[in-house]
């Protein structure tokens, strides 16, 4: 099970617990350890949405695959108040983030009919305007497994698999999932995202 914690502002924390067969669950978990809330999403493998601005604060889930891409937006119970879904190219996503337009940055794989590739999309708040940027071959960079904020609104560092270029993508999945190593190692960038300044 993959296990994502978000600071809040009342000095609590939001986990959320991803599990091949098991769905989501996301818990908001207090200051003093206490449980204020809870939701389980059974059939749904969903990764939460950061927030980049600190005083956002909205709570949202997105779905991990992008075919029909899903946005989940809860209130403080966690209950779910809003949902929107839109249809995009095929991959995978691992790391989200909300911008202060409310655009989301996603961060993770594009799928390929050969093999996989490192993948940036960018999405307005509808869901609606897709913007991407692709980390292709030669490096056959696989997957940007990790991705963090910097001190300046839009920029990213990034932290990719990389493996040799002639993998099948199937000697690909087996790096992504841990069961083969193959030469992998790991390719750092810093990325910039452009975003609407003034809808803040």
């Amino acid at each position: 099970m993959a296990i994502f914690h978000q600071p809040l502002a009342d000095g609590g924390f939001l986990f959320t617990g991803v599990g091949k067969n098991t769905g989501t669950e996301i818990i908001h978990v207090g200051r003093k350890g206490d449980v204020l809330a809870k939701a389980v999403f059974p059939a749904e493998a969903l990764t939460p949405v950061q927030p980049i601005d600190d005083k956002d604060r909205t709570f949202q889930l997105a779905s991990t695959g992008t075919e029909k891409f899903t946005v989940i937006t809860l209130n403080k119970d966690l209950q779910e108040v809003k949902r929107l879904s839109e249809r995009h190219e095929r991959g995978r996503i691992y790391t989200a983030y909300r911008m202060p337009d409310q655009s989301l940055v996603l961060f993770g794989t594009h799928r390929l009919p050969a093999n996989y590739e490192a993948w940036v999309m960018k999405l307005n708040p509808t869901l609606q305007d897709e913007q991407d940027l692709y980390f292709p071959p030669p490096n056959a960079n696989i997957w940007i497994r990790a991705a963090v904020p910097l001190d300046t609104p839009g920029d990213f560092a990034t932290a990719r698999l990389v493996a040799p270029s002639n993998l099948s993508w199937k000697d690909e999945y087996e790096i992504i999932n841990g069961r083969e190593k193959k030469g992998a190692g790991i390719g750092l960038t810093a990325v910039h995202v452009n975003y609407n300044e003034k809808q803040q």
